[in-house]
């Protein structure tokens, strides 16, 4: 495979930390989860499998995902479920695998069931939940605050406990004595609260052991686990067979994959056409606002010939300083605004330099953009400076460089929102040479530069107008 994405786990850190060794056999360095494209079968895949050169996969790794091509068994590779992104494939096998096992292997959880699961904030219980409410699973699951719970309500746990304020051994007893008690808990925390939540539960109920970062020890009255016929169950994915592995892969595809849904976004080919619509409408410049867009987007405008002005993943609004048209105190961080701040400023290098970097060698690109509606500051002349200094072939832009006396030196003036009289003083007075007018989209969040089929942007008055001295 060739690896496009490759997924971030707390496993990695541990591994990195020295405290989970890989499974014999498997790379020193990180990466259980990944996405690519299938480049090379051999003799045995071809002759076991149904996979071709050319196929998007996903895939799960005993490690070294970290990588730019990896060997792996036909049957730990899965295909992109519909409507997801490369990016998105890489985070799927192992969560997924995980919550699987954990669900239908070790809890045995049927439709009508109640599941506890702990830390509702946790990437596995934002697979967890969809999952089990999938299956017609009602969930419990818990927080410490009300504000990390209005973040999961999307996941739509049937009940959100929030820690500080109920404690769960109260809820799981209310639970008991409603009739729904707990069939199943997945537990990442562990800790003096696992040992006072057990006797509250389903007579015969399974809780599942996966990690213990509230604490690795607890107590029991052991009476009540074999007069409830309770079972206490410690898991991982990791030490699994490869065989077991590559049953559940078999059975996500089969049963999970018809039922996996991620918010819209344009397909590849939908984006395509568009990008062909634009140039067919003489639309040929595009700007990133605000976030570098997804690397099968500038192979695009590569092939049909756009200009492109990529711009870092930068905006604070309000966050921002008295330039931003509020010069309040309430938003500044420790008295500063972040624009400001000493130790933010690698902060603000890491988001242009990460972007350069990965996107130098797209032709398309003619321009990087520092960010947009984030103030001016000290930060931001370092992250110009920056890039100058990093790519000398291309002008290096910020929007509110140009407007604020004494900033840091920009090659082009690119202005939010100018109305015709800012378009004439920027070419008469301050010394710009209008080059092009373009349009901006603004945030439609469908992660794809906000790229719109509609008519609005024929709709608005000119938004965005780029000079360069």
């Amino acid at each position: 495979m060739k690896i496009e994405y490759a997924a971030v786990n707390r496993i990695d850190l541990m591994q990195r930390e020295g405290d989970y060794p890989p499974p014999a056999g498997c790379p020193d360095w990180m990466g259980l989860e990944i996405s690519g494209e299938i480049v090379e079968i051999g003799d045995g895949a071809k002759e076991k499998s149904k996979w071709q050169i050319g196929d998007k996969v996903c895939a799960l790794l005993g490690g070294g995902g970290y990588a730019e091509y990896v060997n792996v068994k036909y049957d730990m590779l899965m295909p992109i479920p519909e409507n997801c992104t490369m990016a998105k494939a890489a985070a799927i096998p192992e969560a997924f695998a995980t919550a699987y096992l954990n669900l239908f292997y070790e809890g045995k959880i049927k439709e009508g069931n109640t599941l506890l699961m702990n830390a509702g904030a946790s990437g596995l219980a934002s697979v967890v939940i969809p999952m089990a409410k999938a299956f017609g699973v009602r969930v419990i699951t818990t927080v410490l605050t009300d504000e990390i719970a209005e973040k999961v309500k999307h996941l739509k746990a049937d009940r959100v406990d929030v820690t500080t304020k109920e404690d769960i051994v109260s809820v799981l007893k209310e639970e008991l004595d409603n009739s729904h008690s707990v069939d199943v808990a997945i537990d990442c925390l562990g800790g003096e609260v696992m040992g006072k939540c057990i006797h509250y539960l389903t007579h015969g109920a399974r809780w599942i052991m996966i990690a213990a970062l509230a604490g690795q020890k607890t107590e029991i009255d052991l009476k009540n686990i074999y007069v409830r016929n309770v079972r206490i169950i410690g898991s991982t994915l990791r030490s699994r067979t490869l065989e077991v592995k590559a049953q559940i892969l078999a059975e996500l595809v089969e049963n999970v994959w018809g039922k996996v849904k991620t918010e819209y976004y344009q397909t590849e080919r939908e984006l395509y056409t568009e990008l062909l619509l634009m140039k067919s409408l003489n639309l040929n410049s595009i700007r990133t606002s605000h976030y570098p867009p997804t690397p099968e987007f500038l192979n695009m405008t590569d092939e049909l010939g756009f200009y492109v002005i990529e711009e870092a993943d930068m905006e604070s609004h309000r966050f921002a300083s008295k330039h931003a048209g509020d010069d309040s105190s309430n938003f500044a961080l420790d008295g500063q605004w972040p624009c400001n701040k000493e130790d933010w400023c690698e902060l603000f290098i890491d988001r242009i330099e990460r972007m350069i970097e990965r996107d130098k060698n797209h032709a398309s690109v003619i321009i990087w953009s520092c960010g947009n509606e984030s103030g001016y500051g000290k930060n931001f002349d370092a992250m110009l400076k920056w890039g100058h200094n990093r790519d000398k072939s291309r002008p290096v832009i910020y929007e509110r460089s140009c407007v604020i006396d004494n900033a840091c030196d920009t090659e082009v003036c690119c202005r939010m929102y100018p109305g015709l009289k800012d378009i004439d003083e920027e070419l008469t007075t301050n010394g710009f040479t209008n080059v092009r007018a373009d349009y901006r989209v603004t945030g439609v969040g469908n992660g794809y530069c906000g790229v719109l089929p509609e008519d609005s942007i024929l709709e608005k008055n000119i938004e965005f107008v780029l000079y360069i001295k």
